[in-house]
């Protein structure tokens, strides 16, 4: 890894919170998380236009961004099981659309852990968490987490849906994260696994490109894009 790179992994499990905020009707709001070294920050943000809401984050490091307000978005479609279940059937276009924050809560954590195999006999886990709980404020029974830990080396956040009380499924239709970079802004582009990199900007690409993305950010920073299952 180069000197100034951070990595950012989406769909990490989190655990441990502690209850900071707690309220109705959080608008509007600027939610951020700093690292334990303070130097990479992670900003959330719930911006509401015409009644519609539209979750947004953002990612500096020593006050320099790597990734530009991007929105958080899951696309669902429950329409089946609600109307199966005799429950309150979904209207809404976007599904996060109308999502109401009901709970802020923080944490941090500082262990180790040993490895079966590896170059080092601990590795330490260290980090700062922030659990962010939303309900759909029209089906209360619909509620959906943005969960997040940021490191001293970068950024982890996922969605999570605790079990539903009606016992509804969540029928996820599409994942529409966004990975808003800088202009000028270069990647090493491979089509599958062990392929030849390529450095190329970011548009008009031949194709997808495989996991870890490394990037190279024209402000002199590196990063690794990746996703866990």
């Amino acid at each position: 890894m180069k000197k100034n790179a951070i990595i950012l992994i989406t769909g990490l499990w989190l655990s441990c919170f502690i209850s900071v905020v707690r309220g109705q009707g959080i608008k509007d709001s600027v939610l951020s998380l700093r690292s334990p070294d303070k130097n990479i920050t992670f900003r959330f943000r719930q911006k509401v236009e015409a009644g519609k809401r539209t979750m947004h984050y953002s990612v500096d490091y020593k006050n320099k961004p790597v990734i530009l307000e991007s929105v958080l978005d899951l696309q669902l479609d429950n329409d089946l099981s609600e109307k199966a279940m005799a429950l309150k059937v979904d209207q809404h276009k976007n599904w996060c659309e109308n999502l109401l924050i009901t709970g802020v809560y923080s944490s941090r954590h500082d262990t180790t852990w040993a490895p079966v195999t590896g170059e080092r006999a601990m590795i330490s886990d260290h980090y700062n968490a922030m659990n962010i709980t939303l309900v759909k404020d029209d089906n209360p029974i619909y509620v959906m987490q943005v969960q997040v830990r940021v490191y001293n080396e970068g950024v982890a956040f996922r969605y999570y849906f605790p079990e539903n009380p009606k016992g509804t499924y969540y029928n996820i239709r599409a994942e529409n994260t966004e990975f808003h970079l800088p202009e000028g802004t270069q990647a090493w582009f491979a089509n599958w696994a062990q392929a030849p990199y390529y450095k190329l900007p970011l548009k008009n690409w031949p194709g997808e490109s495989e996991r870890p993305l490394t990037i190279e950010l024209p402000n002199g920073l590196f990063a690794a894009l990746g996703k866990h299952n």
